[in-house]
């Protein structure tokens, strides 16, 4: 995960958490046969988790934060015009960075959705 969105300690938290619930079961940590079983549910389960959602929402916002491309800029002034629509469509991307949304789905929504508006304003905004 990307420094801009603070996800690294969301993610290291969410796997301590994760790993707690996996070796409170073991009671012998040299029983290599169940830390091997453990740690494949944990690759399995961690898919799954935030660690995606971070993960590609830190690489989304740092190309558009870092673009200089017109086309990345224009994406870039699109969310900030969306975010500020209104509270419901700041709250979404507003969730997804704090990782209390982990839905891959919203994150699919809401990077669809300011797509659509950034070429909603390119043709509102040309003259």
């Amino acid at each position: 995960s990307h420094p801009l969105t603070g996800g690294g300690m969301s993610i290291i938290l969410n796997d301590i958490k994760m790993w707690r619930t996996f070796l409170k079961d073991i009671p012998d940590l040299y029983d290599d046969e169940k830390i091997f079983q453990a740690k494949q549910k944990f690759y399995r389960l961690r898919k799954d988790s935030c660690t995606f959602v971070v993960n590609v929402l830190a690489e989304v916002l740092h190309g558009l934060f870092t673009a200089s491309d017109e086309i990345l800029l224009r994406l870039r002034r699109a969310l900030f015009y969306y975010c500020n629509l209104s509270t419901e469509c700041a709250m979404g991307p507003t969730l997804l960075l704090a990782v209390l949304s982990t839905k891959p789905m919203t994150l699919i929504r809401i990077l669809v959705t300011v797509i659509l508006y950034a070429m909603y304003l390119a043709v509102k905004l040309e003259p």
